[in-house]
């Protein structure tokens, strides 16, 4: 049995991506897990991308001995991820910084491949970012909350995952292991505006 298998889970409007994911695993000889999950009434697409970090915990939970590929299910898995199983980090995913032209700089993190290896580190940090999740105000997604789990777990090894394996077409990746799609593009969003209603700042609580 391979170290590697790949996880997710799905709402029942984005059930229809699932199947050339898996075929592409099948295919591939790739064990999966993907779970249903229902679509919380009156909730927005913000607040149902934060449910993705409890789906992490639980799925490290279902498969306690092997390095859990967490991947959003509007991608395509098109290589063998057998190398994963070696990061030497606890949780891999990819992150981006650049200085700002104007003073600064943006650090960035993408959530839509994430690697957990089997670690009690690695467990720690998805309950902490299951909190961030929680706590998270009202217009943020899950990468955000991401972003500041990792700002609040000690003890954790960060790697920077290849790009090979969170690769989004814009990229213009050559020969990526995992593909991501963009099934949220016609999806209705919070307004960017209403980000700066008053409040929307305020620090999550922990």
């Amino acid at each position: 049995m391979s170290r590697v298998i790949v996880c997710g889970w799905h709402t029942p409007d984005y059930a229809h991506w699932l199947q050339p994911l898996a075929a592409d695993l099948d295919g591939l000889g790739i064990d999966r897990d993907f779970v249903a999950v229902p679509k919380p009434e009156g909730w927005s697409w913000e607040r149902v991308t934060r449910l993705k970090a409890e789906q992490a915990r639980l799925a490290m939970l279902r498969q306690p001995d092997r390095t859990v590929v967490f991947v959003d299910v509007d991608c395509r898995v098109l290589r063998p991820l057998d190398g994963l199983a070696d990061i030497r980090g606890d949780v891999a995913v990819h992150m981006t910084a650049r200085f700002r032209r104007h003073g600064g700089f943006k650090f960035r993190v993408r959530s839509g491949t994430i690697v957990l290896q089997p670690t009690a580190s690695a467990r720690l940090f998805v309950q902490t970012w299951a909190h961030c999740c929680q706590s998270a105000p009202w217009a943020e997604v899950d990468q955000g909350a991401l972003a500041v789990a990792m700002g609040h777990t000690s003890g954790v090894a960060f790697e920077n995952l290849d790009i090979r394996y969170c690769a989004i077409p814009s990229d213009r990746v050559t020969n990526p292991a995992i593909l991501h799609d963009s099934a949220s593009r016609h999806v209705g969003k919070v307004a960017c505006w209403r980000k700066w209603l008053p409040g929307y700042h305020r620090a999550a609580a922990f």
